[in-house]
């Protein structure tokens, strides 16, 4: 079942982040998106308005950075990623979560994946940004609804469907 047949709600695109969709469940940083989506920046403070934009930056960031690292080990490594999800932990703090081919994620690629991740983590931390990211073998037993439950509010869904690696 497809990340996209599991949910009927807005793009994330209408956020500026194209290739992300939100998934059906909602967490409160959800909700932050949703009053971004609908323009309810209208009539906030100043300081509220900073610090939304400042969220919708950092969004953007960790979507990029995900992004980059999807691909990158989609070229290096042939069908590495099947999927990828973010959870917005706060307004700095963002996880990424790949969903990665069962016999990859047991062979050695594994480490240079890791390797990889804490690579593009250290040169992206800043003060008010940070990114994590896993790494979980597909298998016929995995629910996605367990992981939307566990706050991964945006799923991936490149442009190119047949090639995801060249998104």
């Amino acid at each position: 079942m497809s990340v996209t047949s599991l949910t009927k709600s807005k793009s994330a695109n209408s956020a500026g982040i194209p290739n992300w969709k939100k998934t059906p469940y909602k967490p409160t940083p959800d909700e932050i998106i949703d009053a971004f989506e609908k323009g309810k920046i209208v009539g906030m403070s100043e300081h509220d308005r900073i610090l939304m934009r400042e969220f919708s930056d950092n969004l953007s960031k960790a979507c990029l950075l995900s992004e980059k690292l999807f691909r990158e080990l989609n070229k290096q490594y042939l069908g590495f990623n099947k999927r990828l999800f973010l959870k917005v932990n706060g307004l700095s703090s963002f996880d990424a979560l790949f969903v990665v081919d069962r016999n990859v994620y047991i062979s050695n690629s594994r480490n240079d994946a890791f390797n990889q991740a804490r690579k593009i983590k250290k040169e992206s931390k800043e003060d008010f940004f940070s990114i994590n990211f896993s790494f979980l073998p597909e298998s016929k037993n995995l629910d996605l609804n367990n992981i939307f439950y566990d706050g991964y509010s945006l799923a991936y869904e490149p442009s190119s469907k047949s090639n995801p690696g060249k998104a």
